[in-house]
C-alpha cells in the first residue's frame, strides 16, 4: 500500500531509517472552506482500519465513505495510525509519532481520505498517544541504555521510570519537560496542518503528570499539575488551529474532569470533551437485568455537573465487550422471552440506540455496532475471561463483517456463497439496527427538538423498566415538531409508560407513521417488552424499512415471516401472506397504536407452508395498525 518504497538498504544499517523526498508535489486539498462541528454536536464513529475494511488501506477506507455517510456521522476517529512496531498492531505501540504508518498506505492516500471526509461534512480525529512511546522511538534512543534500553534519568523527554506504578506502558514521557512539551506542541501541529485532521483523542490521559502515586485512587485523584500540563497543551494547539477538537481518555477525577472540559469554553475555544463509558448502563437495561448499573442517566452531561460538551458518551467502544455478545452470552430470560436470541438481542439494542441518541451532547459509536457484532465467531473482545476458546486475542485481528450487509458473504477462501433464507432474515434484522441508527441520527441532524438547545427531561432510571424523553424546541422552523416524546419498556414484561405528553391533541408515531390521539396528557401506553416509540406533534416522514420493534421474536426460523399485507390501506378486508417453516400453532393478532388487541386473525395450528389469511376492516376506525404474531410484525394502514 505504500508504492514506489525504496526498501530497507540491508546491510547499511542496522536500525530503523527515514526517507524524505524534497521537492514533491504539494497536496492539492479542495477543503478550504470546511469548518469541523461543534464539540456538543459530535457524533462519532470510532474504527480500526485493519479491522474495519479487509484491504486495510486509507483507500479502501475513502470509498466506505458513502456507507458512513448514510449513517449520519459527522466525525470518524480512526485508532493510532502513526508508526507503530510491527506489522500491524491497534497502534498503543508508537514508535515514530510523527510518520504515518506504512501498513495503511501513503500520506497521499491519507491526504484523499481526509479531503472526501471533509467534502461530506465528516470530521477526522486522530487517536494519539502521547503517553508513552516503544524503544525505537529516537526521543527515548538519545538518551538510554543500550541500543532499545530504558531510558537513563538524564533524558529530557522520557522518565527513566514512570511516576504512577499503575497502567504503565512502554516508555513513559515526562510532560513536564519543555523539551516534551515543545515536541507534542510541534506533533500536534504537523498532524493538522499537513494532513489537515480536524481534532485529537488523546490516548490515556490521565498518565500526563508527573506526580508520584501508587494506586489507581491516588492516580485518579484531583490532580493541578496535570490539569496545568493539559490546559496547556490545549491552548498551544487552539492558538494554532481554533477550532481543533479535544477529546480525552481520562476517567478522572470529577472534579478535574468538569475543569479541564470548561477550560478554554468562555475564550471562544471548544473546550475539551471527556470519554464517558456507558456500556454496562446500556447493556444492563438491554439485557433486561435493570438496577443501579442500567440507569442512562450519566449519558446527559449536566445531569451530573458536565457542560454539555464535556463527555462523549458510548454504548460500545475497542476496549469494551461489544452488546450483542453480552446480551447473546449473558441475556435475561423469563419464559418464552429471551433477550439471548438474535433477532431479540437486535430489537434491543434499537431500544437503547434510540435512547442513546436523542440525548444531548456528543455521541460515539464504535465499528459495525450499528449493524450488531458481537457473538459471532471470533467476535468476542478477551480478555474478559467469558469468550469461547480460540477467540482472537485482545489486540488480534477481528472479523470484518460487511457480510452482515452485503449479499454475498466473502469466506475465508475469497469466494462469495449464496445467503441461505436464515442469513438474509438475519442480515435485513441487522440492516434495521443500522436503519434505526441512520434514522435517529437524521432526526438529530436537521430538527431543532433534538438539537443542543433543546430542552430535555427523562425519567432513565435504572430501576424503571417503562422509560421515556421528552424533548422540547423554543421555536422550529415551519413543518418541524417543538415537542418530541421517546417511550421505551426495557423491561422483561409489558408494562405502562406514562411520558407525560406536553399537550392534547394528535400526536404522530415516526417509525409507524400512526397518529395517537392524546386526550389526556398523562395518557400511559402500554408497551411490549423491548418495545420502543418516538411521537412528535408535527407529522414526519414514515423511514423505509419497518424500523419499529418487533420485540418478543423468540428466534429464527428459516422461512417464516409475513411475506406481504394487500390491500394497504385497507377499507374492508385485506390479506396477510404468511410462511410457516415448521407446523405448530400462530397467533396472528391485529394490534392499535397502544399495543391493544383489536382483532384476532389465526389462533390454530397451520402446517408447513404459504397461508392466506383475511383480516376483517371493515369496524376498525381509520388510523395504522401493525399485523403481530410471534415473529415479527408488519404496518397495515386501515383507510375511510
Amino acid at each position: 500500500y505504500y508504492p514506489g518504497e525504496s526498501g530497507y538498504p540491508d546491510g547499511a544499517v542496522e536500525h530503523a531509517v527515514g526517507v524524505l523526498t524534497p521537492g514533491a508535489p504539494a497536496f492539492a486539498w479542495t477543503d478550504d472552506d470546511w469548518t469541523p462541528p461543534a464539540p456538543e454536536d459530535l457524533v462519532v464513529y470510532e474504527l480500526l482500519v485493519r479491522d474495519f475494511v479487509r484491504d486495510h488501506s486509507f483507500d479502501a477506507l475513502r470509498d466506505t465513505l458513502d456507507y458512513l455517510e448514510r449513517l449520519g456521522v459527522n466525525a470518524i476517529e480512526l485508532m493510532p495510525v502513526s508508526e507503530f512496531d510491527g506489522d500491524e498492531s491497534w497502534g498503543y505501540n508508537p514508535a515514530f509519532h510523527l510518520a504515518l504508518d506504512k501498513y495503511y498506505g501513503s500520506p497521499d492516500d491519507f491526504k484523499r481520505f481526509v479531503d472526501a471526509a471533509h467534502g461530506r461534512g465528516i470530521a477526522v480525529l486522530l487517536d494519539v498517544v502521547y503517553n508513552h512511546a516503544t524503544g525505537q522511538s529516537p526521543l527515548v534512543r538519545l538518551d538510554n541504555q543500550g541500543d532499545f534500553g530504558s531510558p537513563t534519568a538524564s533524558n529530557p523527554w522520557a522518565n527513566a521510570r514512570a511516576p504512577h506504578s499503575v497502567l504503565t506502558f512502554f516508555n513513559d514521557f515526562d510532560h513536564e519537560s519543555p523539551l516534551t512539551q515543545l515536541w507534542l506542541d510541534k506533533a500536534n501541529r504537523f498532524w493538522a496542518e499537513e494532513y489537515h485532521v480536524d481534532g485529537y483523542r488523546f490516548d490515556l490521559s490521565k498518565g500526563f503528570t508527573q506526580r508520584q502515586t501508587n494506586s489507581f485512587e491516588t492516580w485518579g485523584a484531583y490532580d493541578a499539575s496535570r490539569v496545568a500540563i493539559l490546559t496547556r497543551m490545549a491552548d498551544a494547539l487552539w492558538a494554532e488551529h481554533p477550532d481543533a477538537i479535544v477529546i480525552l481518555e481520562h476517567f478522572g477525577d470529577p472534579r478535574e474532569e468538569r475543569e479541564l472540559a470548561q477550560h478554554g469554553r468562555d475564550a471562544g475555544r471548544p473546550g475539551m470533551t471527556l470519554w464517558n463509558n456507558m456500556t454496562d448502563a446500556y447493556a444492563e437495561a438491554a439485557m433486561g437485568y435493570l438496577g443501579n448499573r442500567a440507569s442512562f442517566a450519566r449519558a446527559y452531561p449536566p445531569a451530573n455537573g458536565y457542560p454539555l460538551w464535556g463527555q462523549v458518551a458510548y454504548q460500545e467502544s475497542h476496549d469494551e465487550q461489544w452488546m450483542l455478545y453480552k446480551l447473546r452470552t449473558f441475556g435475561n430470560v423469563e419464559g418464552d422471552y429471551s433477550t439471548r436470541d438474535l433477532a431479540t438481542a437486535l430489537d434491543r439494542k434499537k431500544l437503547t440506540t434510540l435512547f442513546f441518541l436523542t440525548t444531548p451532547g456528543p455521541k460515539m459509536l464504535w465499528q459495525f455496532g450499528e449493524v450488531g457484532f458481537g457473538g459471532g465467531p471470533g467476535e468476542c473482545l478477551e480478555p474478559n475471561n467469558d469468550c469461547p476458546p480460540g477467540t482472537p486475542g485482545r489486540v488480534s485481528n477481528k472479523p470484518i463483517r460487511w457480510d452482515y450487509w452485503t449479499d454475498a458473504p466473502p469466506f475465508a477462501n475469497g469466494t462469495g456463497l449464496r445467503l441461505e433464507p436464515a442469513d438474509v432474515l438475519e442480515r435485513d434484522r441487522r440492516r434495521k439496527l443500522y436503519g434505526v441508527t441512520a434514522a435517529v441520527l437524521g432526526l438529530r441532524d436537521s430538527l431543532a427538538v433534538f438539537g443542543s438547545d433543546a430542552d430535555y427531561q427523562a425519567a432513565v432510571g435504572g430501576s424503571q423498566a417503562g422509560r421515556w424523553i421528552r424533548r422540547s424546541a423554543a421555536s422550529a422552523p415551519d413543518g418541524q415538531p417543538t415537542e418530541a416524546v421517546v417511550v421505551g419498556n426495557v423491561g422483561m414484561t409489558a408494562t405502562d409508560v406514562a411520558p407525560g405528553f406536553a399537550a392534547v391533541g394528535t400526536w404522530y408515531e415516526f417509525f409507524s407513521g400512526g397518529a395517537l390521539e392524546v386526550a389526556d396528557t398523562g395518557l400511559a401506553l402500554t408497551l411490549r417488552p423491548g418495545e420502543y416509540r418516538l411521537y412528535t406533534d408535527v407529522p414526519l416522514p414514515t423511514p423505509d424499512g419497518n424500523l419499529g420493534a418487533v420485540a418478543g421474536e423468540p428466534g429464527l426460523e428459516v422461512g417464516d415471516a409475513i411475506t406481504a399485507v394487500y390491500p394497504n390501506p385497507s377499507s374492508m378486508r385485506s390479506t396477510v401472506v404468511l410462511e410457516v417453516a415448521s407446523g405448530r400453532r400462530v397467533v396472528l393478532e391485529v394490534v392499535d397504536v397502544l399495543g391493544r388487541v383489536v382483532a384476532v386473525v389465526a389462533d390454530r395450528a397451520l402446517p408447513v407452508g404459504t397461508h392466506r389469511l383475511e383480516v376483517d376492516t371493515s369496524g376498525l376506525p381509520a388510523g395504522v395498525y401493525l399485523v403481530r404474531w410471534d415473529r415479527g410484525a408488519v404496518p397495515m394502514t386501515v383507510a375511510r
